[in-house]
């Protein structure tokens, strides 16, 4: 069996471009959820930058308890929603991945197959052919015992 866990990288930019078509054509609704769900990641992250800038200027005094707890919320969220959309992206590669060794693997499964229908056919012909012989040696010694 082929075995290729990194296809997908291994492709040039066009190709990935062509593979991501060709998933999105096969499973559309697995990639719209896929592009929800980035695109509220990238909203998090937006807003997790705007208010840890907001915290920064508008807040008060920088060394107060609450200013230090926003601080290290908002950063929470923020590296929250960049390991899921780091994460989600590696997933929907793993996904194209996982597409693309498969259609390799069913291209060479029919490559054998064809493959062996020919040996099968050639054999038939052969065996075909021997029989025909065959008969017609038997059918001669029998007009010549008569």
């Amino acid at each position: 069996m082929i075995t290729m866990k990194n296809k997908y990288q291994r492709l040039s930019k066009e190709e990935k471009l062509e593979a991501r078509k060709l998933y999105i054509s096969r499973n559309p609704d697995t990639y719209k959820k896929f592009k929800k769900l980035s695109r509220l990641t990238i909203v998090g992250m937006i807003y997790a930058v705007f208010v840890i800038v907001f915290d920064i200027f508008f807040h008060e005094s920088l060394l107060k308890e609450s200013f230090i707890s926003n601080i290290i919320l908002d950063s929470c969220v923020l590296v929250f929603c960049l390991i899921f959309y780091i994460f989600s992206k590696t997933t929907i590669d793993g996904q194209i991945n996982k597409m693309l060794v498969e259609d390799l693997r069913n291209k060479q499964v029919e490559k054998w197959r064809k493959e062996e229908q020919e040996e099968f056919s050639k054999s038939k012909k052969n065996s075909k052919s021997k029989k025909s012989k065959t008969t017609t040696k038997k059918t001669t010694k029998k007009s010549s015992k008569e």
